[in-house]
């Protein structure tokens, strides 16, 4: 009787640690990052815009090569979707929704068992001979149960890490 009170406590205790990490975790994993670039925001968009492209600089190609990637018909622009199967990654998918050439790339990214979705957005800004870049994630409001686990696995501090190396591989690969 006296271990079943013990484990029941003990559940207890973990539970209440649990909620009270979900009450300080983050309700949404907003990112923005931004850099500039050497060159024409002609030479940068394409390599956006085009989601082929994307395993010349993403991060996460970086990280899991061996990811299994799927595009739909079309590749480049408004309504070209990719998605991806990984060991690390899991599954999910990225859609353009909106292009204004060489201006702004408008993004939806969803992964398989969450119901929300997380929106992207891109800016090319041109001044002189050198265009900053601003990539943005803004996600839905995390269930208040997923938010502990967002806390202790730093995922918000992973996304700004992941975002900041991809600017620097576009970077990178357009100045060559």
């Amino acid at each position: 009787m006296k271990i079943g009170k013990l484990i029941a406590t003990v559940l207890l205790l973990i539970l209440l640690a649990y909620l009270v990490t979900c009450a300080l975790g983050p309700k949404d994993l907003n990112v923005e990052r931004s850099i500039k670039i050497e060159a024409a925001s002609s030479e940068i968009y394409p390599l956006v815009n085009n989601l082929k492209n994307w395993e010349k600089w993403s991060s996460w190609y970086e990280k899991e090569p061996t990811m299994k990637l799927s595009y739909g018909d079309k590749t480049e622009g408004k309504g070209s979707i990719y998605a991806w199967d990984g060991e690390n990654s899991g599954k999910g998918s990225l859609e353009i929704l909106e292009a204004v050439s060489n201006k702004q790339i408008k993004t939806k990214l969803k992964f398989d068992g969450f119901d929300g979705a997380s929106y992207g957005q891109w800016d090319f800004n041109e001044s002189g001979n050198q265009t900053e870049v601003i990539w943005g994630m803004k996600g839905d409001d995390l269930p208040f149960m997923l938010r502990g686990m967002m806390l202790v696995m730093n995922q918000k501090t992973k996304m700004v890490a992941d975002f900041d190396r991809g600017l620097a591989n576009l970077k990178k690969l357009v100045e060559g």
